[in-house]
């Protein structure tokens, strides 16, 4: 049976045969992005929900209810150390699911999982390959889309700070005229710690660099208003896509030179990029699941590297997480 590469190919090709004969361009590229990358179903279910939308609001209805508000998708590879902390946080912003993608790990990383599985917080998925980031966000877009009414596609290493503290679906209910957020990067720095210390990322690195440091953010989206995927960070819709003062966004923001970097006055993601030069060292030798091909060395790292300012603010979440974890490992014994 054909992969799912072997058959993006196929339909990449059959797609550029047929599309070719078109001959004005604005319908040549509605088909490739609006039915072809994210496939016939896909397109067809946003316009259904669309309609759905539309007598609801005719009738005088509020919004459509989901299944569940905001959850996030995710691909990891060797995260063990860190995965309990980062949905134990992410829970107690109001994150509701998490789907796990699972790139070939070889530390029993489903054990770890295993009560959050059984719970139903988790939904578990082996994900083998190289370069497959952009493949397990297509998936779980297509497959949960109509589960929840935002996705948020993140790393491990990235942790969605609400400024205010307020719950998550309470701060994106100002953004439901829109169909993706950005959230930019605060990357934090090593905290001078050449080896990996005790207790929580969130504990342990508490200083990041100015807010002018770069422009990379990921996104939460409306899933059903997916029109395709550039990369990790950005994603093609049929609506707009705004950051957290709601100035749109027509492409994805790359550098410095042609945009400013994305304010995080009200919603970031914390960064936790190469934590101690240790796990730096760890992660390089694990490559990178997205299609990049440069290579993590230790110039890498100084860059990153970044403690200008002293930020502790998600300290008031230490005790609580380190509770939850607690009472969990007691439930499994």
């Amino acid at each position: 049976m054909l992969n799912y590469k072997a058959r993006d190919t196929i339909k990449r090709y059959i797609r550029d045969r047929i599309i070719n004969f078109i001959v004005y361009k604005p319908w040549r590229k509605g088909i490739r992005f609006a039915i072809w990358e994210m496939g016939l179903s896909h397109f067809l279910n946003y316009l259904y929900y669309k309609y759905l939308e539309h007598r609801c609001f005719m009738a005088g209805g509020d919004r459509l209810n989901f299944e569940h508000e905001v959850c996030i998708a995710a691909i990891i590879k060797n995260e063990a150390p860190y995965i309990c902390e980062w949905i134990e946080y992410h829970l107690l912003i109001g994150v509701e699911k998490f789907y796990i993608y699972n790139n070939e790990s070889s530390d029993n990383i489903r054990e770890v999982l295993k009560s959050y599985i059984d719970e139903g917080i988790v939904v578990f998925k082996d994900f083998a390959g190289k370069n497959v980031h952009g493949w397990a966000y297509m998936d779980a877009i297509k497959r949960y889309r109509n589960k929840t009414r935002w996705l948020a596609l993140i790393d491990l290493d990235e942790f969605i700070v609400i400024k205010n503290g307020a719950k998550i679906a309470d701060f994106l209910r100002d953004y439901e005229d829109y169909d993706q957020l950005l959230m930019g990067w605060q990357v934090y720095g090593s905290n001078g710690h050449k080896t990996k210390p005790q207790g929580l990322v969130i504990e342990n690195y508490t200083r990041h660099a100015k807010e002018d440091f770069i422009t990379n953010s990921k996104t939460v989206l409306n899933p059903r208003n997916v029109r395709g995927i550039l990369n990790t960070h950005w994603r093609f819709m049929f609506g707009l896509s705004v950051d957290e003062n709601k100035t749109i966004f027509r492409t994805y923001p790359y550098t410095n030179k042609y945009f400013k970097p994305i304010s995080k006055n009200k919603i970031c993601l914390n960064h936790y990029y190469g934590k101690s030069e240790e796990e730096f060292l760890k992660k390089s030798a694990r490559g990178f699941s997205d299609g990049n091909t440069y290579k993590m060395t230790k110039d890498l790292f100084e860059f990153f590297d970044r403690n200008e300012i002293f930020d502790d603010a998600l300290k008031k979440y230490v005790p609580l997480i380190n509770a939850a974890i607690e009472k969990r490992k007691n439930l499994e014994k």
